[in-house]
């Protein structure tokens, strides 16, 4: 086939949007997968002359596995199924209680709080230290020190959890439902500076990201950068919109223009661009002009990490990868291919 990539994408994006609508256990999900797999092994050694049956038999299994795939990944990244899952307690609902949260992502700075995507590790009930799962939001007073957190921050905070719910206003986004599909089912506040703290730290490639991206945002700063200005330039290179004002995104919106401030592949396929254009007068010998792609590659994937390497960096980061790498090793390519690849990233 001219295009494998696109059928195997195929099977396993509609495993993905079965899993959506069909309610099955990880564990029987898993079994089947394993299942399938074995089946697979034995009908390929005792079938070894190749035939026109046994390719399509073995096609068959092999698409369904990646249907089945497609159906488990979902399953394994839904963790209300655990029974540590914080929705099983529901003292955490009805009191106030000691928690921990390991931060995950770059927290959002608004004008009076800090919000907080992480995962809820632990909590702490008659003296008794008990371990849970799952994503909440959490919102904490903004000061010197909450405006610092970076991702691999964990905190000890005192509050309850609230259940994500709709204002039920008609034709509205959906705003509870959208992060009940990214795994958050609840939220906390934090009411007072006193009760939180930092309880330790571990180092992680978000964190380094977080902070590469907040030292170049500072380089602006000292450039003479400053309040529209400073919040355009910065969504404009890192994505970073919280300096952002309403004025600001309401001019984009009217005009338009809103996607111009989130960075994508866009942003990558013009750092390369720019890049094979001022390597290209530098003539190297033949068996060296690999060093010329292995730079590209290098600043591409810094900028990627610089933005906190979100989906749309990721994938374009990869295909072009790809592509390089194709080039250095001098093999022939196929561009739909590489995009399909490039979507399982």
């Amino acid at each position: 086939m001219k295009f494998p990539i696109i059928k195997l994408f195929f099977f396993f994006s509609i495993g993905i949007l079965l899993s959506i609508n069909f309610h099955l256990t990880r564990y029987s999900v898993f079994a089947l997968l394993v299942f399938i797999i074995i089946l697979m092994t034995v009908f390929e050694y005792f079938t070894k002359k190749s035939t026109t049956y046994k390719n399509i038999i073995s096609e068959l299994l092999i698409m369904f596995a990646l249907l089945l795939a497609g159906f488990s990944i979902v399953k394994m990244k839904d963790s209300t199924q655990s029974k540590s899952h914080y929705l099983n307690y529901s003292i955490l609902f009805n009191q106030e209680s000691k928690m921990i949260v390991r931060i995950d992502s770059p927290v959002k700075i608004k004008k009076k709080k800090v919000t907080i995507k992480g995962e809820l590790i632990n909590f702490f009930s008659d003296s008794l230290i008990y371990p849970v799962i799952g994503e909440i939001l959490l919102f904490i007073p903004l000061d010197s020190n909450s405006i610092n957190l970076l991702p691999g921050d964990f905190i000890c905070f005192k509050a309850h959890l609230q259940k994500l719910k709709s204002l039920g206003n008609p034709h509205e986004f959906n705003y509870s439902k959208h992060l009940k599909s990214k795994g958050i089912l609840a939220q906390s506040f934090v009411k007072n500076h006193s009760n939180w703290f930092i309880y330790k730290s571990i180092s992680s490639v978000k964190r380094y990201s977080t902070i590469i991206r907040n030292y170049c945002i500072e380089i602006f700063k000292k450039s003479g950068l400053v309040s529209n200005n400073l919040a355009i330039a910065s969504a404009l290179t890192f994505g970073y919109k919280d300096d952002l004002s309403n004025y600001v995104k309401g001019v984009f919106s009217k005009t338009g223009a809103m996607h111009v401030l989130a960075v994508s592949g866009l942003h990558v396929g013009i750092i390369y661009l720019i890049l094979n254009f001022l390597l290209k007068p530098i003539k190297l010998p033949f068996r060296f002009k690999w060093i010329n792609d292995i730079i590209i590659l290098l600043v591409i994937w810094f900028y990627a990490l610089t933005t906190g390497l979100g989906p749309s960096i990721l994938r374009a980061s990869t295909m072009l990868s790809f592509l390089t790498f194709a080039t250095v090793f001098n093999k022939s390519t196929n561009i739909f291919n590489i995009i399909f690849s490039s979507a399982f990233f």
